[in-house]
C-alpha cells in the first residue's frame, strides 16, 4: 500500500523565494516571488507588513545531516515605520514543501554583507550603526556565529566564548572593544571583582584602553541606564589574559 511518495531535495534559493516562514510577523506567511505585503493595519492607510527576500548574499549546506542542503538567506522586513528589519533564515525542502527551519534577528537597518557555513557553524558579517551613526551610514561591523538546533539558531556566544578586546573602566565607564571587528558595549563584570582588580593593576592612567582576554557573552542592551546608550552589553565571567597593549 503507497500512502505518499515524495522525494527530498537540496533547498534552492528560488525555493526560498516562494517558501513559508514563521517568526518574523505574528503569523506565517508565504512569498510569493520573493515578496510578502500584508494586510493594511487600518481602512484607507497605507502602512502594512512587507517582507522581501534578499537576492544576497546566501549558503547553502547540510545542517542536520540527512545529506540534502538547506538554505541559508536573508530576508527585510518592514512592519510599517521607518525600519527595514533584516533576518536570517533557514530553509529545507523537505518533501517537495520549502518553509523556514530556524529564524534570527541581525537588526535594523544593518547591511549583511557575508554569510558562510564552515564545519556546520554558521557565520555572518555585517554592519549596524554606532552610537553616534547617522541612520543612514552605519559603520559598526559585527561578525556572529550560530549553530543550527531543529527549530532554532543558537548564537555560539550564548553559553560564553573566548573573546579579545579592550577595556576602558573609570567614573561612569565600563567599555569592551573586540579586537577585529570592533564591537563594542557596555561591560557587565561577573567575575567577583577580578576584572577591576586586574585593570586597576594594570592601568597608568584614567581611561586607559587595556588588552583583555575573557570568557564573556555578548546581548542586547537594555532600554535605561549607561548601557542603553550601545547597541550590546558584554557580560565577562572569566578573565583569562590581560596586558597593556
Amino acid at each position: 500500500l503507497l500512502c505518499s511518495c515524495t522525494s527530498a531535495t537540496d533547498a534552492t534559493f528560488e525555493q526560498a523565494g516562494s517558501a513559508s516562514y514563521e517568526g518574523i510577523l505574528d503569523d506565517s506567511f508565504t512569498l510569493v516571488a520573493g515578496r510578502f505585503e500584508g494586510e493594511a493595519y487600518a481602512d484607507n492607510a497605507a502602512s502594512r507588513p512587507v517582507v522581501q527576500l534578499l537576492p544576497e548574499p546566501s549558503a547553502f549546506y547540510d545542517l542536520d545531516g540527512d545529506g540534502y542542503n538547506e538554505a541559508i538567506v536573508a530576508l527585510v522586513a518592514n512592519f510599517g515605520g521607518s525600519g527595514a528589519y533584516v533576518y536570517l533564515a533557514i530553509v529545507d525542502a523537505k518533501g517537495g514543501v520549502a518553509k523556514s527551519a530556524a529564524v534570527t534577528s541581525l537588526g535594523d537597518r544593518v547591511q549583511l554583507t557575508s554569510i558562510t557555513v564552515n564545519n556546520g557553524v554558521i557565520a555572518a558579517d555585517f554592519t549596524g550603526h554606532g552610537p553616534n551613526d547617522p541612520m543612514c551610514c552605519p559603520s559598526l561591523r559585527h561578525h556572529r556565529e550560530w549553530v543550527y538546533e531543529p527549530g532554532s539558531l543558537v548564537n555560539t556566544a550564548e553559553s560564553g566564548t573566548r573573546i579579545r578586546g579592550h577595556v576602558v573602566l573609570g567614573h561612569e565607564v565600563r567599555t569592551f572593544t573586540e579586537c577585529d571587528s570592533e564591537r563594542k558595549g557596555w561591560l557587565f563584570d561577573q567575575t567577583a571583582g577580578d576584572l577591576g582588580k586586574v585593570y586597576e593593576a594594570l592601568a597608568t592612567e584614567q581611561y586607559q584602553p587595556l588588552f583583555f582576554e575573557v570568557i564573556g557573552t555578548w546581548q542586547a542592551a537594555p532600554d535605561t541606564g549607561f548601557a542603553a546608550d550601545f547597541d550590546e552589553t558584554i557580560t565577562v565571567t572569566e578573565v583569562r589574559r590581560a596586558e597593556r597593549e
